[in-house]
């Protein structure tokens, strides 16, 4: 566990210095050896329905162990562990961790759904989650958003800015760390649209982390376009070097699909970053103290040139969208605006209080159009598995 500002313990870690001698970083073993010939003795303090029913995680003893240490977990992507760990717990989403792990028509989907209707509450971040808490039946789902630390996700000057410069000659830089997938990201129309942009300004180039389901399609697709030689492409790399890659760049092309930000958009935002992509802004307006984020909304090719024009010709406008920006970043999804509440609800749950969502508006029976809806989506389900 790395405590988020610790730049220094960064350092420290990418000279090679043992993690287990880095102040602030506390690392717990995955797995252990142990004798199973009788399970119901090595591991006696676990669910015995669990133990008969999920022995394939059997081998991850040794850190849920570790686990049951603590007065109360907060658990975000594999809430099993903390299921498993017995003590008092919310959960959150890492991304689309409800949505596709708990599909999942295997043993992962359903401990996945168990280990979050045990939770003792759920902590949502985007309008999607309180849909699939009706979907799954959970009425113990909050407005609790995903927090990133403000001092270190922030406007500065970036030394990345001078190298793109040097390596593209290019003057205005569109960035995108979004991986590279056509169906749910809509990558094709990011790249359209700035292909349209950079035929009217030569100085324009876009920058692009590759990753994803598509990446390998990209060289092609650039060349076809006319941008090849206007796009750097660079490897994935680790947080401290994404944000001096925000904080070099003059804009921000996000997902064009589904219609709701992820960690991608929210650092940008941090890092007073310009962003481009489809947001459901109504649904923002509804959940967010603040309302939905100053994006600049677009679904098309034809969008996403037009607001990149704008933003090229008019430093003050881009200036003042970044401003906006941060300024709703701070008081949405910053570790200032939060960290007291998520303080206030893990002491809470190291004291074994229970929650009561008895008057939730999730307790409402469904209605008809969600349950037509549902029969719907299942009915026109592909069959599992399906990944793609």
């Amino acid at each position: 566990m790395l405590e988020q500002g610790e730049t220094d313990t960064r350092a420290l870690l990418a000279a090679g210095v043992p993690l287990k001698t880095v102040p602030g970083v506390y690392q717990i073993p995955s797995s252990g050896v142990f004798d199973t010939r009788d399970p119901t003795v090595t591991f006696r303090s676990w669910r015995v329905a669990d133990l008969l029913r999920f022995p394939e995680y059997l081998p991850f003893k040794s850190t849920i162990d570790a686990l049951r240490s603590y007065d109360a977990l907060l658990a975000a992507q594999v809430p099993y562990l903390a299921y498993f760990a017995g003590r008092p717990y919310a959960a959150t989403q890492c991304g689309g961790d409800i949505w596709y792990d708990c599909s999942r028509g295997d043993k992962l989907g359903l401990l996945q759904r168990r280990a979050y209707a045990h939770a003792a509450v759920y902590l949502a971040s985007n309008p999607w989650s309180f849909a699939h808490a009706r979907r799954y039946g959970m009425h113990h789902f909050v407005y609790l958003p995903l927090i990133l630390n403000d001092r270190v996700y922030r406007p500065a000057e970036s030394l990345e800015r001078v190298e793109w410069e040097r390596r593209t000659g290019g003057k205005f830089f569109v960035f995108s760390s979004v991986r590279q997938n056509d169906t749910v990201k809509g990558t094709q129309l990011a790249i359209q649209g700035f292909a349209e942009f950079a035929r009217e300004r030569p100085d324009a180039r876009l920058v692009v982390t590759t990753w994803g389901q598509d990446t390998a399609n990209y060289p092609e697709r650039y060349r076809a376009l006319g941008i090849a030689d206007k796009v750097l492409a660079l490897p994935i790399v680790g947080k401290q070097r994404m944000i001096s890659y925000l904080q070099a760049a003059d804009c921000m092309l996000d997902q064009f699909v589904i219609g709701y930000y992820g960690a991608s958009a929210l650092e940008a935002m941090a890092c007073g970053l310009p962003t481009l992509m489809r947001t459901e802004a109504s649904q923002y307006d509804a959940l967010c103290e603040g309302g939905a984020p100053p994006t600049l909304n677009a679904s098309t090719a034809a969008e996403i040139c037009s607001h990149l024009r704008a933003l090229m010709d008019d430093h003050g406008t881009r200036q003042r969208l970044g401003e906006r920006s941060r300024d709703w970043f701070l008081a949405n999804h910053s570790a200032a605006r939060w960290t007291p509440v998520y303080e206030a609800l893990l002491m809470l749950l190291a004291a074994d209080t229970r929650f009561s969502f008895g008057d939730s508006p999730l307790c409402a029976p469904l209605g008809r159009d969600e349950r037509d809806y549902h029969a719907h989506e299942l009915a026109t389900a592909p069959r599992f598995p399906n990944y793609q």
